[in-house]
């Protein structure tokens, strides 16, 4: 009896050991790290800033976001989240594994190190021990990392609108359908005949005279130019476009294709410069703050947002509203670890000539970017307000309900928004959907999108 005692004690301490295993948050003690960082700036939950105050949030948000705060255009309440916004262990735990098995080859490409050959599949962080402070290649390796984080699921489609906003308010919608599917980042290798990191597909569905206006990116794993082709509906033809062209404006919009997900581009394609390391105010939506986003799965297999998801209301729909008409109704801004870091493009026909990323460090979320052009003049400031994604066992994967790209010289902006009802259409988002397959795109299916 007493062996048998004994050896049902080892098989659940074993079964104990690796239930903590998969368990462990990745950052058990948030809320307590969170509450320092309040205690280091100062701050707590419901403290207001305004133009009265703006002292308090000087060097905690961007420049020119300080400005609109001088200036009385926006407010900041100060918030906390009430759950780890951080990756599932799984995503931590591979990356771990990956540590001393990728290098960068003399362009900044990413590199199996042993053979020397461009990899056809990863999952996790690539470099899981950057040291971004000191290593030279530490800022394009952190932002390896990043990209990773974006693409460790199969593929991503949602719908989305751009909202053209001016001074007066809102002025024109163009809807849009968007299509990833990834090679690298996936949790499971599936083949790559092509040699593609991935394949991306953005689409015009409203209104009539743009309707069926597609791009597709092509995007190698040699980090050569992107292959960049536009359907245009006018002509009935496919062209071959440059690469630089993501960085143009979408649709005649201020938003660029490039600027999703604070950059999404060729990382070689940069040059990458560690800025700092610092805590600063993350602006969030105040529901998204306290509640995880549950996705829910559909009989064949693609996980799916909620119908009724939180609407993302802007300053332009509320006729009382007093600050500028782009910004959220319901944010509070939330004080995280952030990495700062300046990119200036290689290519003199790439829009931007520089810009910085403020990136949420272990969430690796962009969550500001400001912007120069060629010639070096200020040009644009975008935000981008995450929506935090629950699916299954996996969390921390954001999609975007709401983009704002403005363009300072213009006194222009464009929201990019991908939830809940906008202009009597709903905003989905489907994760790992198996009708997306590498067929989906190709230059020939590209001329299909307006059959």
């Amino acid at each position: 009896m007493k062996k048998r005692w004994r050896l049902a004690l080892i098989i659940l301490g074993v079964m104990v050991f690796l239930c903590a295993q998969i368990t462990i948050a990745a950052d058990p003690q948030f809320k307590e790290h969170q509450d320092e960082m309040l205690k280091e700036i100062g701050l707590k939950p419901g403290d207001i800033i305004n133009k009265d105050n703006w002292q308090k949030a000087d060097g905690l948000i961007p420049g020119p976001i300080l400005a609109w705060l001088k200036k009385g255009q926006i407010e900041i309440k100060i918030g906390e989240f009430k759950y780890d916004v951080e990756p599932e262990d799984e995503w931590v735990q591979a990356g771990a594994k990956n540590a001393g098995k990728f290098a960068l080859d003399k362009n900044k490409n990413l590199i199996d190190a042993k053979t020397g050959k461009f990899p056809e599949w990863m999952h996790g962080r690539p470099f899981p021990n950057v040291d971004i402070k000191n290593d030279p290649d530490g800022a394009i390796k952190y932002m390896y990392n990043r990209v990773n984080f974006g693409q460790r699921i199969d593929n991503i489609n949602f719908n989305w609108c751009a909202e053209w906003i001016g001074p007066d308010g809102f002025e024109r919608v163009v809807e849009n359908r968007w299509l990833k599917y990834f090679y690298w980042g996936r949790p499971k290798q599936v083949p790559n005949p092509r040699g593609y990191k991935m394949t991306h597909v953005t689409a015009v569905t409203r209104p009539y005279n743009l309707a069926g206006t597609a791009q597709l990116t092509l995007r190698k794993i040699d980090g050569t130019e992107d292959e960049v082709y536009t359907y245009v509906p006018a002509i009935r033809r496919v062209k071959r476009m440059s690469g630089a062209n993501r960085s143009d404006p979408y649709v005649g919009s201020d938003a660029t294709i490039d600027d999703s997900n604070g950059y999404d581009g060729v990382l070689s394609a940069v040059k990458w410069s560690f800025m700092e390391e610092k805590t600063g105010l993350f602006l969030v939506e105040d529901w998204h703050a306290e509640h995880w986003n549950k996705m829910h799965k559909l009989p064949n297999g693609a996980w799916e947002s909620p119908l009724g998801e939180r609407v993302t209301e802007v300053g332009w729909q509320d006729p009382d509203w007093k600050y500028l008409n782009y910004m959220p109704l319901h944010a509070v801004w939330i004080p995280r670890k952030f990495v700062i870091l300046e990119g200036i493009a290689t290519d003199p026909y790439y829009s931007y000539g520089r810009f910085v990323m403020w990136i949420d460090k272990n969430a690796y979320w962009p969550n500001y970017k400001v912007a120069w052009n060629q010639a070096g003049e200020h040009w644009k400031t975008l935000i981008q307000v995450p929506n935090p994604l629950k699916f299954g066992d996996r969390h921390g994967f954001q999609s975007t309900p709401l983009h704002i790209f403005t363009d300072e010289k213009m006194n222009h902006t464009t929201n990019c928004q991908c939830a809940g009802m906008r202009h009597g259409r709903q905003m989905v988002t489907w994760i790992g959907d198996p009708k997306l397959t590498p067929k989906t795109f190709t230059v020939e299916r590209l001329r299909m999108w307006t059959k």
